[in-house]
């Protein structure tokens, strides 16, 4: 009989004996009912806010170092009561299970606990639990009586971000982390300052984007400079830099000897000329200074400005940034942590039929925001910002926000077009020094980089990216409008622009081009046009997107461009879903050194195409169907200037590692009839490489068929001369209104432009019939290829 049974048997017995009445005696009353009463549950649920998960880094790189030398992710626990409480049975989990037992021991009130997640498996000086972080799980904190008493689901962050927990008991993201302190940037302030540097050799300073070449001792390269703490002389070749957790033995140092003190400064890049082969993200990584078996220094590079650099500041513990380097010297005037930037609480864009636009700013509690209103960046004698700004005609809002104890942030740029009028998306282009901008433009001067920003205002949508602008184009330079390109670099805020400019396909943009063109003050269309029909005809060739735009440069109009994708590797890449690093591209006219030359071109006009090897090796190399629906689109639209760089090569080691042709600048087609096709095809078109290569492709039958059969169907698409003629005019007439301000603008003459575009629609008239009677007079094509191909054009 259990415990309980047995008192409250002896409890009925006892009150029986006690009664002493009744008309029976007590051996003769009836057996007692036992009733069995359940033990008294114990309520465990107050453990289960003794503890506290408070912050947790699932992609630690560098934050924190353990005792091996090694970054490994860490949860950070915290004790929110008044009293100490002890560790004795709680546990980490990342999985169903009872999972890691902390160790025994007392957390003070406020106190905070950092324990590896590395696997390791220790409980001694360090904590290492026998578990790692990784995105997608849920980590938890399990109570000495097996309830949960806290958890996260971990999302995907960015390499030294931990997650911190807010007053408001959800989590977000921070580039500052306090592993062991308070949430805080007094905590970051501390966290930083325990930081100490092992040695002998420290990383001092690092310039991941010395895009101005403000310092004439290391030009534009990237660097990072090395000092000796210790006492004793060090042989550089003995350490290394990496920027690689996977190979902290990647570059080692060159060979020198560094007295006690002194500083070296050591260039890094990808290409020749700089001391490592090391090329520094100037958006986010890490950088580890090593010796043959461990880690002595480790820095993680994020937020440091153009110009400026990270690095520490002499008898302080951890790293500062400087709003100007200084290579080679010691460091001065640092700052922890920079200002996050101010953020708008009024959307920039166009406004119309309004009277004037209230702008209002918001930044971190207690930073101070100045703004100008010309485009030029703020300083500190630039206005404070004191409440909402009136605006009544178009201006370039830029603010900057200072937090106490920080470098003042970047810059945030919005522009507002008040009462333009536009029906086209508009783009801002904003330089930080305006008057230097406009001596490139006007000088012509090719390849420097000024750091702006650019942003575009669209029905449905809107972006503004820091970026570095820089002329584009050769001939087109010598026009009094100019290409521009824009390039996105960590060092400017973003890397990458991620915003759908064109609808569908690629969304993620290194770089973007605003084109005038040389037929800007003719017809304006003709090679947006022409690539716009490519687009529709082939998924082979790499043609650029566009769309059209009213162009604004610091608040000032600059006419009618095309907005376009960049031609560069990137954007091959980003099209064919492979790595940067895999793609070459090559122009014509290509050298013997070069790649298309010795595997396309040299082994086309040397070996017999008729021969069905030379073919199918030549087919393995060369995407096929791409030359074909190039070839047909140029000599379609007969472009007159396919010798010059105007025809690329581009392929990558990935993939089918095939080279395929970009489709590019038509400004030279849809001009003289008498050139369709003998623009490739023609006697006197020998010295085009890309004629030569087809010239010996089409000595074989299957090559032969698959180019005509490819023109016949494209005539019957996309090339149908009726439907490019309508395409044509819809464009046209998109940007009548827009074209109109352009050249009152750029002071064009109506009549020339009226003149071509008359021109191109009497070129693309009926164009079918004499497009294929130019082509079979080109390739000198039988009566019977003729009728087999082409019978519905040529009756």
């Amino acid at each position: 009989m259990s415990r309980n049974k047995r008192i409250i048997a002896a409890a009925l017995l006892l009150s029986l004996l006690l009664t002493g009445c009744g008309a029976q005696s007590a051996q003769d009353a009836a057996e007692p009912t036992l009733i069995e009463t359940p033990a008294p549950e114990i309520d465990y649920s107050a453990e289960t806010s003794l503890l506290r998960l408070s912050e947790i880094m699932v992609k630690n790189r560098a934050s924190l170092l353990d005792e091996d030398g090694a970054a490994h992710d860490w949860i950070e626990l915290c004790n929110p009561t008044d009293a100490p409480v002890s560790l004795a049975g709680w546990a980490l989990a990342d999985k169903a299970g009872s999972g890691w037992a902390l160790p025994e021991g007392t957390l003070a009130p406020g106190a905070r606990l950092v324990v590896f997640a590395s696997g390791k498996d220790r409980r001694g000086e360090e904590l290492h639990t026998d578990f790692s972080l990784s995105a997608g799980e849920t980590l938890r904190l399990i109570s000495p009586h097996g309830l949960e008493a806290d958890s996260l689901l971990l999302p995907e962050t960015e390499a030294d971000c931990s997650l911190v927990r807010g007053d408001d008991g959800s989590f977000h993201s921070t580039p500052w982390p306090t592993p062991g302190y308070d949430n805080s940037a007094e905590g970051y302030e501390l966290c930083q300052s325990a930081r100490s540097a092992e040695g002998p050799l420290v990383i001092s300073e690092v310039m991941v984007a010395n895009l101005l070449g403000s310092y004439a001792s290391v030009g534009t390269a990237d660097w990072v400079e090395l000092r000796n703490i210790s006492d004793q002389s060090v042989e550089l070749s003995d350490y290394y830099l990496s920027d690689d957790r996977d190979d902290y033995l990647a570059c080692r140092l060159p060979a020198g000897a560094l007295a006690p003190g002194e500083y070296r400064v050591v260039t890094c890049g990808k290409d020749g000329g700089a001391d490592l082969l090391l090329g520094l993200d100037d958006e986010r990584e890490q950088l580890y200074l090593c010796s043959s078996d461990r880690v002595l220094d480790a820095v993680s590079l994020h937020d440091i400005p153009l110009d400026g650099s990270c690095g520490r500041l002499d008898g302080e513990g951890g790293f500062f940034y400087f709003a100007k380097a200084t290579p080679g010297m010691a460091n001065a005037g640092g700052f922890r942590r920079v200002s996050g930037a101010p953020v708008e609480l009024t959307a920039g864009g166009c406004y119309d039929g309004v009277d004037s636009v209230e702008v209002s700013l918001s930044a971190a509690p207690g930073a101070v925001i100045r703004y100008t209103l010309d485009g030029s960046v703020p300083n500190e004698g630039s206005a404070l910002y004191e409440g909402a700004i009136s605006l009544s005609s178009t201006h370039v809002l830029r603010a900057v926000a200072t937090e106490p104890g920080c470098l003042p942030s970047r810059a945030l740029t919005q522009t507002y077009f008040i009462n333009e009028g536009h029906n086209l998306p508009v783009v801002s282009l904003v330089l930080d020094d305006f008057s230097q901008f406009r001596r490139i433009y006007n000088h012509q001067i090719k390849h420097y980089e000024m750091p702006g920003s650019v942003a575009l205002y669209e029905d449905g949508g809107s972006f503004s990216i820091g970026c570095g602008v820089t002329l584009s184009g050769a001939t087109s330079l010598s026009l009094p409008k100019k290409n521009l390109s824009v390039r996105f670099r960590g060092a400017y805020g973003d890397k990458w622009l991620d915003y759908d400019v064109f609808g569908g396909g690629v969304t993620e943009f290194r770089s973007l081009t605003l084109r005038a063109g040389q037929d800007y003050y003719f017809s304006i269309i003709r090679n947006e046009l022409c690539q716009n029909i490519a687009l529709e005809l082939s998924e082979h060739l790499l043609t650029q997107r566009s769309k059209f735009c009213a162009l604004y440069v610091n608040g000032e109009y600059y006419g009618l461009y095309a907005l376009k994708e960049k031609v560069t590797r990137q954007f091959y890449a980003s099209t064919f879903g492979v790595s940067k690093d895999s793609v070459v591209m090559e122009e014509a006219s290509v050298k013997p050194q070069d790649l298309f030359y010795q595997e396309v071109y040299s082994f086309a006009v040397s070996k017999s195409m008729a021969d069905e090897a030379n073919y199918a090796q030549l087919c393995s190399v060369l995407d096929i169907d791409s030359l074909v629906d190039w070839a047909v689109l140029e000599g379609y639209f007969a472009n007159n200037d396919l010798l010059s760089g105007n025809v690329r090569f581009v392929n990558s080691s990935e993939g089918d590692g095939k080279w395929r042709l970009v489709f590019y600048d038509l400004d030279a087609a849809l001009h003289r009839r008498e050139l369709s096709f003998s623009n490739l095809y023609g006697d006197d078109r020998m010295r085009q490489q890309i004629s030569q290569i087809l010239r010996a492709l089409l000595k074989n039958p299957a090559f032969k068929d698959k180019l005509l059969t490819r023109t016949a169907e494209a005539l019957r698409g996309p090339l149908a001369s009726e439907h490019v003629l309508q395409t044509a005019d819809d464009m046209l007439a998109l940007i009548e209104q827009e074209r109109l301000r352009d050249f009152k603008h750029w002071k064009t003459a109506e009549q020339r432009f009226q003149n071509e575009t008359a021109h191109m629609r009497a070129f693309l008239t009926d164009y079918d019939g004499p497009a294929i009677r130019a082509l079979c007079s080109s390739l000198h094509l039988s009566q019977e290829e003729r009728s087999l191909y082409f019978a519905e054009w040529l009756g």
